[in-house]
């Protein structure tokens, strides 16, 4: 069952991992809920975050296994004593990736009732979210590249949003690019390409500073 309503709020993301983040959560709803049972997928706009829900009515989780839902390299029951067990590696690495977007995730269960798994992100209306996620992109870059050069951004929805916004789209396009120029490196120069939705940013820190520890 998916509760999808129409104008939610555009998010700053990665869809690749966005799409792994709903494969661990369905995956395991699917897992612990019997052929009867039902998994409602539902998002609704909430205080400048998109809250997204994946709900089970199966066995549910236990208190105890609970607490410890999300750690990494843990295996558990959905009931108390036997049963299947996890990896404990999947809803680890989705708190991970929820992480890198600047969001946050919680688990909400009964026994024989049903789980929860409630996870947000920061909508793209304001600079302050725009922010949080670069400095997540460059967290992330910053333990695999010591010393990157260039950052880019790429707008793989460039055309609706230049059909939705009409002759703000410039202007906005213009301003996310500083935005991510200032955030990444004040002293870098930004080259911008709005009819392509791509900007790029030089890191002048390059050769010095890993800019993902600059303060």
């Amino acid at each position: 069952d998916a509760r999808i309503p129409p104008g939610l709020p555009q998010v700053f993301a990665d869809p690749d991992k966005l799409e792994q983040v709903l494969i661990n959560l369905i995956g395991n709803a699917l897992k612990f809920t019997p052929r009867a049972g039902k998994i409602t997928i539902a998002a609704e706009a909430r205080n400048g975050w998109l809250e997204i829900v994946v709900a089970d009515n199966g066995i549910g989780i236990s208190p105890s296994d609970l607490t410890r839902i999300f750690e990494k390299f843990t295996q558990f029951a959905r009931e108390e004593g036997g049963g299947a067990k996890g990896t404990g590696l999947g809803l680890a690495i989705t708190k991970q990736l929820v992480g890198m977007h600047g969001g946050t995730i919680r688990a909400e269960s009964e026994l024989n009732r049903g789980t929860r798994i409630v996870f947000t992100l920061p909508d793209c209306s304001s600079e302050e979210s725009l922010r949080g996620y670069l400095a997540a992109l460059l967290g992330a870059a910053g333990q695999s590249l010591s010393r990157p050069a260039l950052f880019g951004v790429s707008l793989e929805n460039r055309d609706e949003l230049s059909r939705t916004m009409g002759e703000r789209y410039p202007a906005f396009f213009e301003k996310l690019c500083q935005t991510v120029g200032g955030e990444v490196d004040p002293r870098g120069q930004v080259w911008i390409f709005p009819e392509r939705g791509i900007c790029v940013t030089t890191l002048e820190n390059a050769q010095g500073e890993d800019p993902s520890r600059r303060e």
